[in-house]
């Protein structure tokens, strides 16, 4: 047993596939309600807010330089460019100064201080085109307008005045400078330049010529810049899309649950034997109650067990894995077989059941061995008495006929008024767990565990099915796994992880054993049928929690095939060997399957 504790924690997961292209499209598809909600509340919460704001204008006034200004004239540059856009930059920042806007709370009468009004505006220097944009903003297209033109009439006009105050002074220091010359030099060539550059700028001193000038003044805005709610909805609509794509892609990156069967077999590596989908809670009335009556058939409901009413639907896909599984006995006869499961909650119980009721509604004789000794299910699902099981029979404080129960099928399937009494002679028979054992791993491993198994298989029984713990939990299904002609793994899609699935299978190739392939418990509601298996049937069904998977189908029914046998069911099934000395068969004080 610590050879196979061992076995299980030296396992390593397979790498699995990549996701395909296809694979991150399915995530998308199946999470399209995500992306949906995530754009419509992002989408309609910005055009809320963007409409629910103050609407604000701007608008803009835009004054270009003169290359040709005093300067040139001045100093006899025809062009002075390269001047200019160095100057321009720091024309900008001129234009902001807080001088400046006091001058322009004065012109235009503003109740604004100058801080609020250079505030208002922004200043953009554009060297390229040797011009200067002023852009103004206010709740008032009007004040908007206003002060965007108070400002670039202010700085034109500064720029005029300062521009006539240096060729003053500058007209001072010439007039000053030839009264200084000496006689000799009046008349001489110095003193003409002198006089000549004297005369040039008091012409340009009187038409006073500045070196800016308004270019585009600016207008009262009729629209507000913000808030534009139908602008601001698209772009939130674009971003939130683009967002939520993108999260869900990640999301379907680091996800690695199985979505769809097609990743179920390439994550075991087995093929899908059946797709059983899920169903709504159900209950349904037995004819007879045991060991709890209306709790029973609750719970059977609950967890898919049996084809009554809305679990009809259920008998079909479970004749077709009673059907598959009859494809792996050509070689060698599938009497026993074994499901498990990666963890809990993945129906294998439900599966050890309904798959029971199938082949014994179709008249072979089954026998049902719960080998889950740490938490049975079977007798909770089928009403039966959990007092003397397999714990006992391993223990050796019970034989094997005394621990064998009976169940009448017809409790469990559904039976047409014609052949009800046909259905009701038909008996599945169980070994429950029992009570808990100390040590259930190493009762599970014994030799005693397998000779059951071996006397179970030999003694009259067409299958024995065996229900066993999770294989990533313990090690009991490995071992039992060695006694049995085949395994059946039950999985859910959207709840098995790839890398689960991988270590199940590495588990089990190592131990030796044969996997027959999975059982799939869907997680989605399909609208027309087994599409997989070309089934005509359309389902509508519910989501059955706990260990289940089950639907409600509309279709056809398959008919029992008659199966002779004799006597009432006392509910206890026994082992006997008959006086022939024959290998021994299952049998009940008046009712015998043979």
């Amino acid at each position: 047993m610590p050879k196979m504790e061992a076995r299980i924690r030296s396992a390593e997961p397979q790498t699995g596939a990549t996701m395909a292209p296809k694979d991150y499209v399915a995530f998308v598809r199946e999470r399209w309600w995500l992306i949906v909600t995530v754009v419509v509340v992002v989408t309609a919460a910005t055009w809320f807010l963007s409409s629910r704001q103050t609407p604000r204008y701007a608008t803009s006034a835009e004054i270009i330089h003169q290359s040709a200004g005093f300067q040139g004239s001045l100093l006899g540059i025809g062009t002075m460019s390269y001047f200019n856009q160095q100057a321009i930059p720091v024309d900008a920042r001129l234009l902001q100064a807080p001088d400046m806007a006091a001058k322009v709370q004065a012109a235009i009468g503003s109740d604004r201080t100058p801080e609020q009004l250079l505030g208002m505006i922004s200043v953009t220097p554009l060297a390229t085109t040797e011009s200067i944009r002023v852009t103004a903003y206010s709740a008032d297209p009007a004040e908007a307008a206003k002060v965007a033109n108070g400002f670039v009439d202010a700085f034109v006009a500064g720029r005029g005045e300062s521009i006539k105050q240096s060729l003053q002074a500058a007209r001072a220091l010439l007039e000053k400078e030839i009264a200084d010359l000496p006689a000799d030099q009046k008349e001489g060539a110095y003193a003409q330049a002198l006089q000549d550059r004297l005369k040039q700028i008091s012409v340009l001193d009187y038409v006073a010529i500045a070196d800016y000038r308004v270019l585009q003044p600016a207008a009262v805005p009729g629209a507000p810049y913000s808030p534009r709610p139908t602008r601001d909805a698209g772009i939130a609509f674009a971003i939130a899309l683009i967002l939520s794509i993108g999260a869900v892609l990640v999301l379907g990156y680091f996800d690695r649950r199985i979505r769809d069967e097609e990743g179920m077999e390439k994550a075991f590596g087995l093929p899908i034997l059946t797709s059983v989908p899920l169903v709504k809670p159900h209950r349904h009335r037995r004819s007879k109650r045991v060991d709890g009556g209306s709790a029973v058939a609750e719970i059977a409901g609950q967890q898919g067990i049996g084809f009554h009413g809305g679990h009809r639907g259920l008998l079909e896909p479970y004749m077709l894995l009673r059907s598959n599984l009859q494809y792996f006995g050509v070689d060698k006869n599938m009497r026993t077989l074994m499901v498990t499961s990666a963890f809990p909650q993945q129906g294998k119980t439900t599966v050890t059941i309904n798959l029971g009721l199938t082949m014994a509604l179709a008249g072979e004789r089954v026998l049902l061995v719960e080998c889950d000794l740490r938490r049975p299910k079977i007798h909770e699902y089928l009403g039966l008495s959990n007092e003397i099981g397999v714990a006992n029979v391993l223990a050796g404080t019970a034989t094997l006929e005394e621990a064998i129960q009976a169940v009448d099928i017809s409790d469990w399937v559904p039976a047409p008024d014609e052949t009800a009494e046909r259905i009701s002679r038909k008996t599945l028979y169980v070994l429950c767990a029992g009570p808990t054992p100390p040590n259930p791993s190493e009762l599970v491993a014994s030799k005693r565990m397998a000779e059951v198994l071996k006397l179970a298989a030999r003694s009259g029984a067409d299958h024995v099915i065996v229900d066993t713990p999770p294989v990533l939990l313990v090690a009991d299904p490995l071992a039992i796994g060695q006694n049995v002609d085949g395994i059946i793994i039950s999985a859910r899609i959207s709840d098995t992880k790839r890398d689960a699935a991988q270590r199940v299978s590495s588990l089990i190739e190592r131990s030796g054993a044969r996997t027959l392939g999975v059982v799939v418990g869907s997680d989605k509601h399909a609208r027309h049928g087994y599409s997989r298996y070309g089934y005509g049937y359309g389902y509508g069904y519910g989501y059955g929690y706990g260990d289940g998977y089950g639907y409600e189908a509309y279709g056809s029914e398959r008919k029992a095939k008659k199966n002779g046998r004799s006597g009432d069911d006392d509910g206890h099934g026994l082992l006997v060997e008959d006086a022939a000395g024959e290998a021994p068969s299952f049998s009940t004080e008046d009712h015998e399957l043979r």
